[in-house]
């Protein structure tokens, strides 16, 4: 976060939510801790949804290059058997929605994240912990 949005935030001028992307193993308790102390931000509502890493199917980088090869000699590379397939699994992750207490200031009620870019999820309640 930079040292502008943080003072807009504090100011209540800037966005009343933000989105954060953090370790699964972080709780509301934590962040909201970590949003107050750290950061001087006073939070009004953490809502947190979970995420899985995308898994997805590769061969070794070697296999590839072998694959090359035999197209740069003229050969079919589709018939090179290639080593078995590897799945892969990208970290686990969490999304967090934080809105923040504001002051007197536009963007202020119900829906109002004056300057926000990214919006909550449509179905509020679904998916929060």
């Amino acid at each position: 976060m930079t040292p502008e949005k943080e003072a807009d935030i504090r100011e209540g001028r800037f966005v009343k939510e933000m989105v954060f992307r953090t370790v699964p193993s972080a709780n509301k308790l934590e962040i909201r801790q970590i949003l107050e102390r750290v950061y001087n931000l006073e939070v009004e509502e953490i809502r947190t949804l979970n995420y899985e890493g995308r898994r997805r199917q590769t061969f070794s980088p070697a296999a590839r290059a072998k694959q090359l090869m035999a197209a740069a000699r003229g050969r079919d590379p589709a018939s090179l058997k290639l080593t078995r397939p590897v799945m892969v699994q990208d970290p686990d992750w969490k999304k967090v929605f934080v809105t923040f207490k504001g002051g007197e200031g536009e963007g202020e009620g119900e829906g109002g994240s004056a300057g926000s870019d990214s919006a909550p999820p449509a179905g509020r309640g679904a998916g929060s912990s």
